[in-house]
């Protein structure tokens, strides 16, 4: 995953998708416009935690750096299905990482996408942690271990995406489920292909900007 500063922001349907490690890029063509309405209430936890979130932005207790509303040609039936607050548009609110971080610490959660951002383990000083870090060895994501091999595979994305018409996400998930990506033994296909493919968004991005 690229790398961000509490104030970047990111919308509530990308941070209730990556909270619960689902891929906000999917594509469910068969439900037409309505495909992310289906992504975003198929799975029960990552619509609550869409509702808590759009709650929290309505209520005021949540900071939104951007508010959007649901359009007006999405029938009743799909915006009854969503459910949301004041019908604010999940996909075009948007609310920043630190506000973010402070929403889940108030749930005592640490979702992996936020992890950069919430470095000190709830309930433990300061001093206690950075003892720890020395006597234990490097923060944890602090060694690049799979970088060489990661990028040994950006050639098959770019293929993948140019024959396929696959999204960057989606070619890294299609050389995951083929054992391609290396990874420790605990970690999901999945998990392998969020880092991959946010290697390659960095890497390109750094390209396109030098």
């Amino acid at each position: 995953m690229p790398r961000f500063s509490a104030s970047d922001t990111i919308s509530i349907f990308d941070a209730s998708l990556l909270w619960f490690d689902k891929n906000p890029d999917e594509q469910l063509y068969w439900y037409g416009d309505y495909g992310w309405i289906v992504l975003l209430t198929r799975d029960h936890q990552v619509r609550d935690l869409a509702l808590a979130l759009l709650s929290a932005v309505a209520e005021g207790s949540m900071p939104a750096k951007t508010k959007s509303w649901l359009p007006h040609y999405i029938p009743d039936s799909w915006k009854s299905r969503l459910g949301s607050p004041d019908r604010l548009d999940p996909r075009r609110t948007e609310v920043t990482f630190g506000n973010l971080v402070k929403f889940a610490k108030k749930r005592g959660q640490r979702p992996p996408f936020l992890a950069p951002f919430m470095t000190e383990p709830a309930g433990r000083p300061k001093g206690r942690q950075k003892r720890r870090s020395r006597a234990f060895g490097p923060a944890p994501g602090s060694v690049d271990r799979f970088g060489d091999a990661d990028r040994a595979l950006f050639s098959k994305i770019e293929r993948i995406m140019r024959d396929d018409h696959k999204t960057v996400h989606g070619a890294a998930l299609e050389l995951a489920f083929a054992g391609e990506i290396q990874g420790i033994g605990s970690s999901t296909p999945e998990s392998r292909a969020r880092r991959l493919a946010g290697l390659f968004r960095e890497e390109r991005r750094k390209t396109t900007t030098d």
